[in-house]
């Protein structure tokens, strides 16, 4: 089953969305002390004959631990690049086993400025998985 939440979405990231309050579909459990979110955003391209293609793209966001307001953060937001390792890990400095293998770039739980999305959504599941242990 779905859940769907509203948020107010961030926009620091690298997708324009809506800035008001939307519905985002929850991905992480109710109640979680991290959670992560998705919203259906829209990107266009002319293809070869001129057309343009229309398609539905995944945008992830992060609610931060301790927030009380109903804000999000896209993956590509400024409040975590570039230096993920230092601005993530002080974000979850109250889980110092997570903290450490972030600012020790681990792979699972660091990603670099620019990185393929599936990577991103990759390690910030890991993140916040293990943060809401």
């Amino acid at each position: 089953t779905n859940y769907f939440e509203p948020k107010m979405l961030g926009q620091g990231g690298s997708v324009t969305i809506p800035s008001r309050k939307t519905m985002v579909k929850r991905l992480t459990a109710a109640g979680s002390k991290m959670g992560m979110y998705e919203y259906d955003g829209h990107s266009s391209d002319k293809n070869a004959n001129g057309y343009i293609d229309y398609k539905t793209v995944p945008v992830y966001f992060i609610q931060l631990p301790h927030s009380t307001d109903d804000k999000v953060y896209q993956f590509s937001d400024n409040k975590f690049t570039p230096h993920f390792d230092s601005r993530v890990s002080n974000l979850v400095a109250d889980n110092p086993a997570l903290a450490e293998k972030i600012k020790s770039k681990n792979k699972e739980y660091f990603y670099a400025f620019v990185t393929e999305d599936k990577h991103q959504y990759n390690v910030w599941w890991n993140i916040v998985t293990e943060y809401n242990k």
